[in-house]
């Protein structure tokens, strides 16, 4: 048991970065990587993962998206097969990034590091469907 909660440990360490916290987001085990004295999702965050739908085949994209976790839940609830998160902040980005390989996402869901004007540049116009 001891291993175990060493490994697990060890698995964190490796994951987080100073003062960043894993935290469970009550769905499939899912887990998103946030600060505690940072930005932190809200009750807004999972009612708009709620609210839209989409098809699988679907190409979501999630603007703004801070750490990401509108568009882990949006993909994962509507098993979408390519999802992208555009985030500015090169902090929030790689915090994404990092939530989004941790929950085994990453060949669902690609973090653009980009300013927002630049999206059409990289994804193209009308190739989005949500």
């Amino acid at each position: 048991m001891q291993q175990f909660v060493l490994l697990v440990q060890q698995l964190q360490t490796n994951l987080l970065k100073s003062n960043e916290r894993l935290d469970d987001l009550q769905l499939d085990g899912l887990e998103i990587i946030q600060k505690p004295d940072g930005y932190k999702f809200s009750t807004d965050s999972v009612l708009l993962a709620n609210f839209a739908k989409a098809k699988q085949n679907d190409i979501y994209v999630d603007l703004c998206s801070g750490s990401g976790v509108v568009a882990i839940l949006f993909s994962w609830k509507n098993k979408i097969k390519k999802s992208y998160a555009v985030e500015i902040q090169q902090r929030l980005a790689d915090m994404a990034k990092r939530s989004i390989e941790h929950n085994n996402l990453s060949e669902r869901i690609e973090v653009l590091n980009i300013n927002l004007n630049q999206t059409h540049n990289v994804l193209g116009y009308e190739s989005v469907d949500v």
